[in-house]
């Protein structure tokens, strides 16, 4: 589909010599107008239409490398809250480790003196017999052949 558009000749205000005033400078330019391709001719082409203006192509780059850092950053602090912590936790481990031994050492004369306690119940004290009995209802039992492999020989 042709379109012709037909424009008039141009006037001395229009013309293409801004500074043109005089009525000789006019008609040199309606001549010099007249040597030009006609209007005519020219809008008989066919016209494309313009493409929309597009908008800015934007990489990707710099939105991915702040997200990388981010990560890094998150997992980098996450790392020193770990190490922190299993400071925080050697610390008191080792601090409980004098307990430890301890309580191992007081059960250890416990358990010495909850067998004594029961050989000597089997041989006939009636104390020690009340104080084993007393222990069994309170749900402590004494095993005396494990308590008597535990003490050592005097």
């Amino acid at each position: 589909m042709k379109t012709v558009y037909k424009m008039p000749p141009p006037t001395p205000a229009e013309s293409d010599f801004p500074g043109a005033s005089s009525t000789s400078e006019a008609s040199e330019a309606l001549a010099s107008a007249s040597q030009r391709p006609s209007v005519e001719r020219a809008a008989t082409t066919t016209r494309r239409p313009l493409p929309e203006p597009r908008e800015a192509q934007r990489s990707a780059f710099l939105p991915l490398l702040l997200c990388g850092l981010s990560l890094l950053g998150w997992l980098a602090f996450q790392a020193s809250l770990l190490w922190r912590d299993h400071q925080v936790l050697q610390a008191s481990h080792a601090g409980q480790q004098q307990t430890v031994d301890n309580a191992s050492k007081l059960r250890g004369s416990l358990d010495t003196l909850a067998a004594d306690t029961q050989r000597m119940a089997e041989s006939g004290n009636a104390n020690a017999r009340l104080l084993v009995e007393e222990l069994r209802k309170r749900g402590v039992t004494i095993s005396a052949p494990a308590a008597a492999a535990a003490v050592p020989p005097k």
